[in-house]
């Protein structure tokens, strides 16, 4: 990557983990992966935060709001940790970002496993066309 380029970790690699730990899909549920013998770690978690409300008709207990954190993280199978982030909705901390060669290769892994899952999807829509097209195809006998 080019020094002139701007690189956001922040975002790209937590996306790019994501897509990783989905096999090419886009759910956000917590999920681990293994890649280049590295293990990419995505958690998705919500804390609800019950209120409690006193008024004179008696207690009302009322969600007050939902706080939602990720934690996305790369480790090395010697331990050694390339990236590290945790969000949620006080905000964003990057603890760990070592940048290196591995960024490149990772955003190309990923690009091929959404560019996959989109392949299998298309074969999988025209598969069930074909099937439901079936019972109305001419045929010689």
């Amino acid at each position: 990557m080019a020094d002139n380029q701007k690189f956001d970790p922040e975002s790209n690699i937590k996306e790019l983990i994501r897509n990783i730990v989905h096999q090419g899909g886009d759910s956000t549920a917590s999920a681990d992966a293994e890649w280049e013998g590295c293990l990419l770690f995505f958690r998705s978690t919500t804390i609800s935060r019950i209120m409690h409300q006193s008024s004179n008709i008696g207690s009302i207990f009322s969600d007050l709001n939902s706080m939602h954190a990720i934690t996305t993280r790369i480790t090395m199978s010697d331990g050694t940790c390339l990236y590290d982030l945790q969000e949620a909705m006080k905000g964003t901390k990057l603890n760990v970002f070592r940048h290196g060669p591995w960024v490149e290769r990772l955003t190309a892994y990923s690009k091929q496993l959404t560019e996959e899952r989109f392949k299998q999807e298309r074969d999988e829509e025209k598969r069930l066309l074909a099937e439901k097209k079936k019972p109305f195809q001419s045929i010689d006998f």
